[in-house]
């Protein structure tokens, strides 16, 4: 079976099952939460301070996340968005044959991209 990925279709319905969303979701948030990590912590506060990340990234509540959609190669597939403070956000989307998560202050108006495939 060929994994499709979760797209969106013309009408703006999520189709397709995601594996593990909330693994992705984790992931997302855990690494735009590490970024934003102060390097004046002790090292006895950057540990403390990476275990709360853990916790607060592993509760996903799929009220806080909305989809919109990336294009990749010509093909609409579901992205779903956190925005998060500071202002800024978090995205996940899954391809089929890859997971893309993405972070940043502002959603870019134009989200078509290209998957680069390494021979």
């Amino acid at each position: 079976m060929e994994r499709t990925g979760q797209r969106m279709n013309d009408a703006g319905q999520v189709t397709g099952v995601v594996d593990d969303a909330r693994t992705m979701a984790e992931l997302a948030v855990r690494e735009a939460l590490l970024v934003m990590l102060d390097q004046t912590y002790s090292r006895d506060s950057l540990a403390i301070r990476m275990e709360e990340i853990a916790e607060e990234a592993s509760v996903v509540d799929w009220s806080e996340w909305e989809f919109t959609q990336i294009v990749v190669d010509g093909v609409g597939f579901a992205l779903r968005v956190r925005h998060q403070q500071p202002p800024g956000f978090v995205a996940i989307a899954d391809l089929g044959t890859a997971v893309v998560t993405m972070r940043g202050k502002e959603l870019p108006a134009d989200r078509r991209f290209t998957l680069h495939r390494r021979l």
